[in-house]
């Protein structure tokens, strides 16, 4: 019987802009966040550590990315669908063996039947992005329409 040791779980957008200001916005069960730049410009951000085996979350500039690593097929996968003015954002989640097992999860079937239960969480109940309210508490913020 096989197991599964990572899934990644991504989302690709266009019309969302995030910038380093944005940090604030985010609530995240992660303990880490990295702000990642590169000429002034936000390049992505990085929520919870690789080390933990649980989850990890990214938000990048995924045409920066592709341009970096010479992938030229995003293009095609992306198709007709792509404004080649505005930049493409990636907003991937890691889940290691120990978040997959922690969510019961341990077969390839078992995996792939939960895909649409797992997305509803990691965006739900790991990482939000939130519109900011007078109130302190950034979890009661309400999540942002973005």
């Amino acid at each position: 019987m096989f197991t599964v040791s990572r899934l990644d779980l991504y989302v690709d957008v266009q019309g969302w802009w995030p910038t380093g200001d944005d940090r604030y916005r985010f609530v995240c069960r992660g303990q880490t966040l990295e702000t990642y730049e590169a000429s002034g410009e936000l390049t992505g951000f990085s929520f919870g550590r690789r080390k933990t085996g649980t989850i990890v979350a990214r938000i990048y500039d995924k045409t920066r990315d592709a341009d970096r690593k010479g992938s030229d097929f995003w293009l095609d996968v992306w198709g007709e669908r792509l404004d080649p003015a505005k930049p493409v954002f990636r907003v991937e989640f890691e889940l290691a063996r120990t978040a997959l097992r922690e969510y019961g999860l341990d077969t390839v079937d078992d995996v792939l039947g939960a895909v649409p239960a797992l997305w509803l969480s990691v965006t739900s109940e790991w990482l939000t992005y939130r519109s900011p309210t007078a109130d302190q508490t950034r979890a009661r913020w309400p999540v942002a329409p973005e």
